[in-house]
């Protein structure tokens, strides 16, 4: 390209100075201004050359570059190296839509909107991308209230609240039908995945029915004011009593009602030879695929996942503001997780996750560097963090160096996944047992519902015997990857066309940090943990969470050894109270013991309130029994079996065991409290032999009856005539509550009360004799 050279001027200028100095001015001018012009022909020869091998990508540039200049904004700005804040933000949208989600969203897109407006260069940056991510349920939307859909879409068309420095874009990656459509109407662009679906506003409730004229009044008020949903094409979803067809006329191809074709052929000519589709039939509502509405025109792109959004519309993955962090400060927080995961790790790293979210945390950086673990707990910690939802905490997996076996499970699990490009993610020594590969195929299963995501490739990491392909969509020509479980479950099978195998069968399937972002298992890499604070926009300190005391004293409570240590001292304790009522100390301990027992398994997420309250009826049960219902009855046996049960559960997750862990779980469980039952009874043997000859309990406990003893009592109860004591004052030598014994001269008789509780030591006076029940009362 020329330059243009200052101008020299003399000290003295005549006129025909002047005039040459113009002429040669005006010459390099002249030639400055070819040169641009050739240059910037050129480019455009080169651009429709790039045009022509790539038909698609240039009829989407565009239209984008023709929506922005019709919009009157410019066009959304590439990655400026100048320029290091977001290029755009994300939001989603949870399915269906319902008046209590409603301002969250609004909340959400209001706060956004002033975070991004802070962080954007002075003097603009183009039209900035707010994407507003759709996520939809199974059923795709359906059962959305119209009033709410309608205040969302009349929330996202208000230009006082998003202001035309932001391009609303929405990104439908699944299916949506019912009301939903609405908001979804209401953004400038549409990106949609090729073979999800959208349409049938009304859903099922037109059926036998018209539509009001209010809900279709909003529709056609949302299409008309954004015009990226034709009218027609929107009343069609909506009511079966219209029938859409396109035309092909002179001014292109028009949408139209057919009560309205004549009114369009009088103002316009149809082409020769063209032929008119039928759109939407009558009697039917619009229901399209991606693909089809793109060639309809009313979705500008097509897009699978995030990372083909992103490239639609020309901005870097790691400068999109999502989910949380787009709408609210970012509190973080991370968690280390090195070396084998074992059960104590797992409970701590769940503790930590459950403070994190008492604590407001929005954002959870994994730090993992495992290599295996223990399944059943890895499973249980990598279930705690798949359950957390990503707008309200963001968890991301940062593997610095590898994450293999249980610790590739944890990474999986998250909502990303960073690697270094050299880190290895995969593969290792463990090898899995049947039960444990079936438990991990049902977690990558129910993972993948959750977070729409794919389940082979994570799956081949764990299984050696499973053999995944790349498959080729006919139709969109997208790229997938599947194994031939997986494939079965899709639209239509047949449609994929199978490609090169990804992994060596027999083989657990092992990928560097830039072969997982190439497979679509992480979304990035990095080169350090400074470059991954910077992608995320974190502080330049990350505040770690680190087990307290707290946490170290709830994992030593909740081993097997001081559980059952716990329940020992507990059942004891019981024991003694019952053989010393009124001193109180037995009873203690048995409350003491108990409480550090129950608290420590609520805390590590095994008891809860079920098992609490079985417990306390339990003892009620017993309490009845003993100190009311004198005997050994219905009370007693439940109230046992209650106790039982409720120590059993309390050391567990589940009721019934399902599977082969759970068996194993259910075994130890039985093992501690059968060990816990064993120590009980040979305590209680000893105490009831040895401490009544104690000087301390030698006033407190009744010294056991000896050797002959019983014999005498039966031929003194069978015999003796107790009517003469019938009004006889004695005293009490046990407490009475209600039964025990009183002292009447040398003799010893067993004696109740009418319910009245009688210390040791009370005069008492023979009420009532019935054979050998002996009915007293308090003689004071």
């Amino acid at each position: 390209m020329l330059t243009r050279a200052p101008l020299k001027v003399p000290n003295l200028r005549s006129r025909r100075d002047l005039a040459a100095e113009a002429i040669r001015f005006s010459l390099a001018s002249v030639l400055w201004a070819c040169a641009s012009a050739m240059l910037c022909l050129s480019i455009g020869v080169a651009a429709s050359a790039q045009d022509g091998d790539d038909e698609v990508a240039g009829d989407e540039a565009a239209a984008a570059a023709g929506d922005n200049a019709e919009d009157g904004g410019a066009p959304v700005r590439a990655a400026d190296p100048a320029f290091v804040g977001p290029q755009a933000a994300q939001i989603k949208l949870p399915l269906p839509i319902a008046r209590r989600n409603v301002w969250r969203a609004e909340w959400k897109i209001r706060q956004v909107v002033a975070a991004l407006r802070e962080k954007l260069p002075e003097g603009g940056a183009g039209r900035v991308p707010l994407i507003l991510e759709f996520a939809a349920s199974p059923d795709g939307g359906g059962g959305s209230s119209f009033t709410a859909s309608y205040d969302l879409a009349k929330y996202i068309t208000n230009e006082s609240i998003i202001p035309r420095d932001f391009k609303t874009v929405a990104f439908v990656p699944r299916s949506v039908s019912g009301h939903a459509i609405l908001p979804i109407m209401a953004c400038e662009e549409v990106v949609m995945a090729a073979d999800a679906e959208i349409g049938r506003a009304a859903g099922e409730s037109i059926d036998g029915g018209s539509v009001s004229d209010t809900i279709v009044t909003a529709y056609r008020e949302i299409a008309g004011k954004r015009r990226t949903f034709p009218v027609e094409i929107a009343l069609g979803m909506l009511d079966k009593d219209f029938e859409v067809l396109q035309v092909q006329t002179e001014d292109g191809p028009e949408i139209v009602f057919r009560r309205d074709l004549e009114a369009l052929l009088r103002r316009t000519s149809e082409l020769p030879n063209s032929q008119r589709k039928v759109i939407i039939e009558r009697g039917d509502t619009g229901w399209f695929t991606g693909s089809q509405a793109r060639s309809l025109g009313f979705v500008q792109y097509l897009a699978d996942d995030p990372s083909q959004l992103y490239r639609a519309l020309d901005v870097e993955a790691r400068r999109v503001m999502k989910g949380a962090i787009a709408t609210q400060e970012v509190n973080p927080r991370m968690l280390t997780v090195r070396g084998y995961i074992n059960a104590k790790i797992s409970g701590s790293r769940r503790r930590m996750i459950e403070n994190c979210q008492r604590e407001g945390v929005n954002y959870i950086c994994f730090w993992i560097e495992a290599s295996g673990g223990d399944v059943g707990a890895t499973l249980e910690l990598a279930s705690a963090i798949a359950v957390l939802k990503s707008d309200q905490i963001r968890t991301v997996a940062y593997v610095p160096q590898d994450a293999q076996g249980m610790g590739a499970l944890l990474a999986l699990s998250c909502d990303e996944l960073v690697l270094r490009p050299a880190s290895r993610l995969g593969g290792g020594d463990q090898e899995l047992t049947e039960d444990e590969l079936e438990d991990v195929t049902y977690h990558f299963q129910d993972l993948a519902e959750m977070k729409q995501r794919r389940w082979s490739l994570p799956l081949a990491m764990f299984d050696p015997a499973l053999a995944v392909h790349a498959y080729r969509d006919r139709r969109s020509n997208r790229l997938a990857y599947f194994a031939p479980d997986e494939l079965k479950t899709q639209d239509d099978p047949d449609n994929w066309q199978r490609q090169q195998a990804v992994n060596v069968e027999g083989e657990l399937l092992e990928v560097d940090g830039l072969r997982a972002v190439e497979l679509g298992l992480a979304g990035d890499t990095v080169d350090s943990f400074d470059e991954f604070k910077a992608r995320e926009q974190l502080a330049s300190e990350v505040e770690l969470a680190e087990p307290g005391w707290t946490e170290e004293l709830i994992e030593i409570l909740a081993t097997p050894q001081v559980a059952s240590l716990l329940l020992v001292i507990g059942l004891v304790g019981m024991y003694a109270e019952v053989q010393m009522p009124g001193i109180g100390v037995g009873g203690f301990v048995a409350t003491v013991a108990f409480v550090v027992f129950f608290w420590a398994n609520y805390m590590e997420q095994t008891a809860n309130t079920l098992e609490i309250l079985l417990f306390l009826v339990g003892v009620g049960c017993l309490v009845l029994e003993v100190f009311v219902l004198p005997g050994f009855g219905i009370f007693g046996l439940g109230g046992g079996l209650l106790i039982i049960t409720s120590l059993v559960l309390a050391s567990q997750t589940f009721v019934l065991p399902g599977t082969d862990a759970e068996i194993r779980q259910l075994r130890d469980s039985l093992l501690v409290v059968g060990s816990s039952g064993v120590g009980f009874v040979a305590l209680a043997v000893l105490m009831r032999r040895y401490l009544p000859h104690t000087p301390m309990f030698r006033h407190i406990l009744l010294e056991p009856p000896g050797a002959e003893h019983p014999e005498e009592q039966d031929v003194r109860e069978t015999m003796i005539d107790l009517r003469h004591l019938r009004g006889a004052q004695g005293v009490a030598a046990t407490q009475l509550t209600p039964s025990g014994k009183v002292r009447f001269g040398s003799d010893l008789v067993d004696v109740v009360t009418d319910g009245e509780l009688i210390e040791k030591g009370a005069t008492v006076t023979v009420a009532e004799v019935h054979g050998t029940r002996v009915v007293v009362r308090s003689s004071g």
